[in-house]
């Protein structure tokens, strides 16, 4: 690991010489396609010692990404290309012969150990110390920020009163031993330090990190808005997942883990709208993700994984791999469904709930009602399609039951169209036969009735019999097999297992001798250490097939034992599961009348005192939202 620091190092050296700097164009040193001379401080040599967090304008010139920000500071210009700090100068020119003569001071101090007169430059702490470690002979440790210089100083005895870098520098220093790495020394001095471990530092890194390098999620946005000590909402780039009140990317730090980070998916709805996005992306579920049931608020989170430690030197790229998991893995079915949504919604809020289409015959009025329907049930569909196709969904929709067509004329009536007393002819058993009359709902009532149901639709699920309960099982058969006279942590077999186990630890813990093995070496089967393998391969039927690359992962020797516990919960896994079928409430669906010849009929007869319950104003939901009592039935409608 050491190794590729150094060579890191070199590769800096070799890639930014002095001579270099001393001709360096404006456009090499912060252009944005990651070969400047700012990106390779910042982000090529980040290993080296972070820099992240910050403004640009430490850099005291760059090249704006965001060519519609604007700055109303005083003590800043911009000119649309590029934006610099005003004590530099006036024009970009200026202001970059300014920056280029104290990189050449710092260098030229670092290089000749008078690093003092680099406390005195008037360039970014952080920044201008970074450039000094990278052109200095290890005469710099490489923390570059201040508060963490001074803790790693107290760590070591420092009592004095000065936080001039300088003073810190040389006072550590000399306490590396001779035989000690100087990477190692200061790697053990960073542990130290809280901002290692700090969530807002980290944050601001990251920030920091997707506005000044060529990533895939760089449109990803934080949200300043929705953030809390140990957690920030992220926006995708189309500002889809992150709106309030829908789902959002997430970066949160656990009190339990304080020290470790999880990106996830939230979603903000409860109850049935959570078992409805489980359903949803279940089947893209892989051993990458997990839905962590241990979220606070009862709120539904789908896991990346691998939980990343505050102190990890890639921590920028590992949420990033993450981010960008998440999304390429259930980014689209959320963004799909969501858009279903909302243009739904859209379309049920801008359209008038009650629409007239009128003109002469063959105007179009019968196929724009087809096209109107269909918009408004299922407005993800292409209208512009063959014309069969079109009518051909009209007629699923109608077989389906959210369309009803219908022709008024002269005789209809609010019995046929509502509600009404309607004869029916009833036999006993002695075939007497006798005419009864029954209230029957109409045309308008069962649509109405069928729009207000409950949908719902059955699946077929795997009731999970986890890798965790395996577990368990095999935990509890160890110690079942122990006979109450013997002492807990000695020798006895387990069945079917294949081998001994030696002692159960209080963390629940294996530690297992193969039976079959003249080698008495012992192996502990860790929890953690078993449930990567089976991440690793999640469809433990087949590991058999793949002998030589699973004993790769768990380490050749190791292999007998392993072999017997995963065998164990694969049997387990398949003797405990069951098959049972779910129901599912499904979202309401929209239903469409269609009312043929409107003017033929009798309006006011047929709908009867239902002609104030269709203003849009009186329906359910609506603040004027009223009821009547059916004419029949004397039921609320």
């Amino acid at each position: 690991m050491n190794e590729t620091l150094y060579q890191l190092k070199e590769n800096f050296l070799q890639e930014w010489p002095l001579r270099r700097i001393q001709n360096m164009t404006l456009e090499e040193y912060t252009n944005l396609d990651k070969t400047s001379f700012c990106y390779w401080v910042e982000a090529t040599t980040t290993d080296l010692g972070s820099i992240w967090g910050g403004s640009a304008y430490k850099f005291g010139i760059f090249k704006r990404r965001n060519l519609e920000s604007t700055t109303s500071k005083d003590s800043l210009i911009t000119d649309g290309e590029y934006s610099w700090a005003k004590k530099y100068g006036d024009t970009k020119e200026i202001a970059f012969q300014k920056i280029k003569t104290i990189l050449l001071a710092i260098i030229e101090n670092t290089q000749n150990n008078t690093i003092e007169q680099i406390d005195e430059i008037d360039l970014g702490d952080a920044y201008k110390w970074k450039i000094a470690f990278l052109y200095g002979d290890f005469n710099i440790i490489n923390i570059f920020k201040n508060e963490s210089l001074v803790e790693a100083a107290n760590s070591l005895g420092y009592t004095g009163t000065s936080k001039k870098f300088t003073d810190l520098y040389r006072f550590m220093l000399p306490l590396k031993q001779p035989e000690q790495d100087f990477f190692d020394f200061t790697a053990e001095l960073w542990k130290k330090t809280t901002l290692a471990n700090s969530f807002p530092e980290m944050i601001e890194n990251f920030k920091s990190y997707l506005e000044f390098t060529d990533t895939k999620i760089h449109d990803f946005t934080l949200n300043e808005k929705k953030k809390g000590k140990n957690w920030i909402w992220i926006s995708d780039s189309e500002n889809s997942i992150g709106k309030a009140g829908f789902c959002h990317y997430e970066i949160i730090n656990r009190q339990k883990h304080p020290k470790r980070l999880w990106v996830e998916i939230h979603f903000e709805y409860k109850n049935v709208k959570q078992k409805f996005y489980k359903d949803l992306l279940n089947e893209k579920l892989t051993s990458q993700f997990f839905w962590n049931d241990k979220h606070g608020a009862n709120e539904l989170s789908l896991a990346y994984f691998e939980p990343i430690e505050l102190s990890d030197p890639k921590i920028n790229e590992k949420i990033e791999h993450a981010l960008l998991k998440l999304d390429e893995t259930f980014g689209n079915a959320i963004r799909n469904y969501e858009m279903y949504v909302e243009n739904k919604k859209d379309t049920i809020l801008k359209t008038p709930l009650n629409q007239i289409l009128y003109g002469p015959p063959g105007t179009g009025k019968t196929y724009n009602s087809i096209n109107k329907a269909i918009e408004i049930i299922n407005p993800a569909f292409d209208l512009s399609q063959d014309r069969k196709k079109v009518k051909d969904e009209f007629d699923r929709l109608v077989g389906l039951g959210q369309i009803v067509f219908t022709t008024f004329h002269q005789s209809m009536s609010y019995e046929d169209f509502i509600e009404g007393i309607k004869p029916k002819v009833e036999e006993d058993v002695n075939e007497n036969k006798q005419v009864v009359y029954e209230i029957e709902d109409g045309i308008f009532k069962r649509l109405v009735e069928n729009a207000k149901k409950v949908k719902t639709a059955s699946k077929e699920i795997v009731e999970n019999y986890t890798f965790d309960d395996a577990w368990n099982d095999l935990i509890s058969e160890a110690e079942n097999n122990i006979e109450n006279t013997t002492p807990l942590f000695l020798p006895i077999q387990t069945p079917n297992l294949g081998l001994n186990v030696v002692e159960i630890s209080e963390r629940g813990n294996l530690k297992l001798k193969p039976i079959y093995s003249d080698d008495a070496k012992e192996y502990t089967v860790s929890y953690s250490r078993a449930k990567k393998l089976q991440e690793a391969f999640p469809n433990l039927s087949v590991v058999k097939n793949i002998d030589k690359e699973f004993r790769g992962v768990i380490g050749g020797s190791n292999s007998t034992a392993y072999w017997s516990i995963l065998n164990f919960i694969n049997q387990k896994i398949n003797q405990n599961q069951k098959v049972i079928q779910q129901e599912n409430i499904l979202p309401a669906l929209p239903h469409v009348l269609i009312i043929d010849e409107i003017n033929r009929g009798n309006v006011s007869q047929i709908f009867g005192e239902l002609i104030t319950l269709i203003e849009d104003s009186k329906r359910i939901g609506e603040e004027e939202a009223l009821e009547v009592t059916l004419s029949y039935s004397k039921k609320k409608f």
